[in-house]
């Protein structure tokens, strides 16, 4: 059996990213989800289609969830070394929380 990173977020306790050889399409996908309901949870995204349009990559999601799955994804996409360290993943996770709250912070105001 392979070791896996056990670190979990502050905020609400999931578990973050990974396990040694996770490295195929459909691991980084369970961890964009994973990623996604951390966020979702963490950023109070409610259920609906308003992000849809913003943050889907192909605008085909069919709500919010989904699109910040294949906003996160698109992000885990760009990530060269996997499993990333438990440091690293913390490193993303803050990063995306503030990418995605300012996204949000900048619909509330009007400014996109």
């Amino acid at each position: 059996m392979r070791n896996s990173v056990t670190q979990t977020c502050p905020h609400c306790g999931h578990s973050v990213i990974g396990g040694e050889g996770v490295n195929n399409e459909k691991q980084r996908l369970n961890a964009a989800r994973m990623l996604a309901q951390h966020l979702a949870y963490t950023l109070q995204i409610r259920n609906g289609k308003n992000l849809v349009l913003l943050l889907g990559v192909t605008g085909r999601e069919a709500d919010n969830m989904e699109a910040v799955t294949s906003w996160v994804a698109s992000r885990l996409n760009h990530i060269g070394r996997w499993p990333m360290p438990g440091s690293d993943a913390v490193a993303l996770i803050e990063s995306l929380e503030r990418e995605l709250r300012d996204i949000l912070q900048d619909i509330s105001f009007g400014w996109m």
